[in-house]
C-alpha cells in the first residue's frame, strides 16, 4: 500500500505542478494541442470546444474540469 501511495502522489504532483520547460500543466497542453490541431481562427463556444478536446486527445476527466481549464 505504501508503494501505491507513492505512485499516486508522484502522478498527482506531475499533473498539478506546471512544467519548468513551458509553464503548462498536461491538461493545458492537451487543450492547446487540440486548438492547433483543429486550427481555430475564430471564436468558439466553450461547450463546442469541450466536446472536441476529449475526441482529439487522451483527456479523460470530466467536462467541468475541462471547461475550467479552458477558461
Amino acid at each position: 500500500m505504501n508503494k501505491e501511495l507513492n505512485l499516486i502522489s508522484i502522478a498527482d504532483l506531475s499533473r498539478s505542478i506546471p512544467s519548468a520547460v513551458d509553464g503548462l500543466k498536461p491538461s493545458q497542453r492537451k487543450i492547446l494541442f487540440c486548438t492547433f490541431k483543429r486550427n481555430f481562427n475564430e471564436q468558439a463556444r466553450i461547450a463546442q470546444f469541450t466536446g472536441y478536446v476529449p475526441q482529439g486527445s487522451a483527456y479523460h476527466h470530466g467536462k467541468w474540469s475541462l471547461s475550467s481549464n479552458i477558461i
